[in-house]
């Protein structure tokens, strides 16, 4: 049995959730009756709930086994499906992060030779299954969705079940990690998080109050875009080697970053659409090579804790950030939240650089 496989392949599925959701929840909250503003916190509260259960749970994971995290944090997934199904918008706060990333990628560079390589073939499936998702959230009624979810969330965890445990549990629960002072350099993301909150989670709901596009024609952007992000995923690596890690990371973000600031002044949906697809590109395609990065300079003993930590550095800003932009989308300024995004991509971006510039990862 290939272990490995079986980790990537359940990662990958869960992919689905991302595609469908980023595109169905503003506009099915809008369906419940909720207000710009009401979205926006729905959203906020969803992500600071996420984080701070992947943290608990990434604790637990080392504590007392990664199979045991994973379940919980399925399991909340599934409950907030279920509650959604039945038309309660705070459903949508319990579904956990998504299928348990952080503690799968924990799992995977632990039965890795290779992190960069199996890290991007991670992100460019959950891609390709993120345009099944966006796809089934352009033709099916919301509630089909949400079953589909469940059946692929069951499925997933049943792969993890059937790869069993990766690594020694430690029998303490602890948050604290030694390696502090390299996880508490990338607080960066911090700013991340909360420009990418006031206007990512948003995008469906401002292509619609800017343009009056619904989620039927915009399934195809979306499919578009992650297509593409899906194939410069994995020449990521390559660049990566060819001019090094930070290199890439800050220069493909440099340049989203001007498309960022030009978005909100498009004239035209095909414009605006294009220019939405190649800024998301450009953002998400070293996911994988950051990803991996930053595994390779926490200690095998405490990367997932160590990673549960960075995403709370991005995670609980970007709850922040939904607010803003909900507040912001409701006043009737649909420019402003991509200026603020971008300036606070730009500060990031550049102290990332400053203090990584000379660091060699590795693993």
């Amino acid at each position: 049995m290939n272990r490995l496989l079986f980790l990537i392949v359940s990662s990958m599925i869960t992919g689905v959730t991302w595609g469908a959701n980023s595109l169905l929840m503003p506009l099915y909250l809008k369906d419940l009756g909720l207000t710009p503003l009401e979205i926006g916190t729905i959203i906020a509260l969803s992500i600071l709930f996420s984080a701070f259960m992947s943290l608990i749970l990434s604790a637990y994971a080392d504590a007392f086994g990664k199979v045991k995290g994973l379940t919980i944090q399925t399991s909340l997934s599934i409950l907030g499906l279920i509650l959604l199904i039945a038309r309660i918008p705070f459903g949508y706060l319990t579904l956990g992060g998504f299928g348990g990333g952080t503690i799968k990628m924990a799992m995977i560079s632990d039965l890795s030779d290779n992190m960069e390589r199996d890290l991007s073939r991670v992100n460019s499936g959950s891609i390709l299954f993120s345009v099944l998702g966006s796809a089934m959230a352009g033709i099916l009624y919301a509630k089909y969705v949400f079953l589909v979810e469940i059946v692929l969330f069951l499925v997933s965890i049943s792969l993890v079940v059937i790869v069993g445990e990766v690594g020694k549990p430690t029998g303490k629960f602890k948050l604290g990690i030694k390696s502090k002072r390299t996880v508490f350099k990338f607080s960066t993301d911090s700013l991340i998080g909360l420009g990418a909150g006031m206007v990512i989670p948003l995008m469906s709901l401002w292509f619609y109050l800017k343009f009056g596009v619904g989620r039927e024609g915009l399934a195809p952007i979306y499919i578009i875009s992650e297509l593409t992000l899906a194939a410069s995923s994995m020449l990521s690596p390559i660049l990566s080697r060819k001019i090094g890690t930070v290199n890439t990371i800050f220069l493909t973000e440099l340049v989203s970053i001007l498309l960022l600031v030009y978005l909100p002044f498009t004239g035209s949906f095909v414009l605006a659409s294009a220019v939405y697809v190649v800024r998301n590109v450009l953002m998400n395609m070293t996911s994988p090579i950051r990803e991996a990065f930053i595994l390779k300079l926490i200690p095998r003993e405490e990367r997932t804790r160590g990673n549960g930590i960075v995403n709370m550095f991005h995670a609980i800003p970007r709850a922040i950030g939904p607010e803003i932009g909900g507040t912001l989308f409701n006043l009737g300024n649909l420019t402003l939240p991509f200026l603020i995004t971008a300036s606070l991509y730009s500060v990031s971006g550049l102290a990332f650089f400053l203090m990584f510039r000379k660091t060699s990862a590795r693993g």
